[in-house]
């Protein structure tokens, strides 16, 4: 039997996340929570909003939550107040970006898809700002999180849909309506809901939730593409598994149960590995790009949210199947000390010379205690793990 030693996985993993807030270099590109560290270039690729409020919720509250450590609120709360803050666009409550996060991202200083403010950037930040807000009542962080609530109520469409947001170098607004952003806006809101008591803010998780389960299929594909990347799947499903649990809508817990046996059900590239981009007819569609990393955390994380929910062991199973996948891919050493603890951005791609934080890897691990301890496990196939 293979022995894994999750506690010093997670240990190595939390040091390569806090390494990658680079606060000593200037530049808008830069400065900030940066997405991957180049190897050929020994540098850090670029700030990136998207892991930055991220990275907060999947792994440096949770972890907070467990170790009792506050280095990691501390650290949640500098990349809020030294980073995200000063990006909210907050001068002109007349601009249509007021309350949008600006996206710093280097590669974004090209002509690309992306917008420089986008409301799957808001959501994101709300719920990161919300769960710090939680611990520290710093009033700043929930003004915040009201500015972002704004722009995302202003982006929302008649049928609860929401724009991709606003570009700045055409001057325009991109009205294409992706299946990621209301998840999380729903997501954040629900939580909002469940601090607070405020109805309004279920009213609207909801109503993102309605607008998401209408694009569900029979078969469970959860898109209006018929090509769709799976971790954007993940995230309306997150949206809707989370609303349904701090909303008290169970159907919605069950619209993110479909959708996640066919996941289960497709094929992967390998145990516990999605591929990046499926088909509606859950076949994967070749690529030539990575398939993330991050995905195959947050999959194992709501596998494990279903197995406690149903006991049913087709979760438990692939919980592990994934956490053992993450597990062998991170570099643990012998090696050079910058990147201990990272995991390979590309999980399909020998060569690709990238290395990121495992941020949701470490926020599926937490789930389950017991792997960081040597307390009996509840789960007979802990051993296996």
């Amino acid at each position: 039997m293979v022995t894994r030693d999750y506690k010093k996985s997670i240990v190595l993993a939390m040091d390569f996340i806090k390494s990658a807030w680079v606060t000593n270099v200037q530049g808008l590109q830069y400065y900030g929570y940066n997405h991957a560290y180049l190897l050929d270039e020994g540098r850090w690729n670029g700030a990136y909003t998207e892991l930055g409020m991220q990275v907060i919720f999947d792994a440096l509250n949770p972890y907070y939550e467990y170790s009792k450590d506050p280095t990691w609120l501390n650290l949640a709360e500098r990349i809020i107040l030294e980073w995200a803050i000063p990006r909210l666009q907050d001068s002109d409550p007349h601009s249509i970006t007021y309350g949008a996060l600006l996206e710093p991202y280097v590669y974004y200083q090209e002509p690309s898809e992306w917008c420089d403010y986008d409301t799957f950037n808001a959501a994101n930040g709300m719920l990161a700002f919300l769960m710090v807000y939680r611990h520290t009542e710093n009033k700043a962080i929930l003004d915040g999180a009201h500015l972002m609530s704004g722009f995302l109520r202003r982006m929302t469409n008649a049928d609860h849909s929401l724009k991709m947001g606003y570009t700045v170098r055409t001057d325009k607004l991109d009205s294409r309506t992706p299946i990621f952003s209301p998840g999380y806006a729903a997501w954040a809101y629900s939580y909002w809901h469940h601090l607070s008591g405020e109805e309004t803010y279920k009213k609207w998780a909801v109503e993102y939730c309605n607008w998401i389960a209408a694009q569900q299929r029979s078969n469970g594909w959860l898109s209006p593409s018929e090509v769709e990347v799976a971790e954007f799947m993940i995230y309306a499903v997150e949206g809707l598994y989370w609303t349904g649990r701090y909303c008290k809508e169970d159907g919605l817990i069950d619209k993110a149960k479909i959708t996640l046996d066919a996941l289960i059900k497709a094929e992967k590239n390998g145990p516990g590995n999605l591929y990046l981009t499926y088909n509606s007819d859950w076949t994967p569609k070749p690529s030539p790009q990575a398939d993330l990393l991050s995905t195959c955390g947050q999959y194992a994380k709501l596998c494990h949210h279903f197995y406690e929910r149903t006991r049913v062991s087709r979760y438990r199973h692939e919980y592990f199947e994934t956490l053992k996948f993450l597990y062998n891919i991170q570099d643990r050493g012998p090696g050079s000390s910058i990147t201990l603890g990272s995991f390979p951005r590309a999980t399909n791609l020998p060569n690709f010379r990238e290395v990121c934080p495992g941020y949701t890897y470490v926020g599926a691990v937490l789930l389950e205690p017991n792997l960081l301890s040597k307390r009996s496990p509840p789960w007979t196939a802990l051993e296996e793990a």
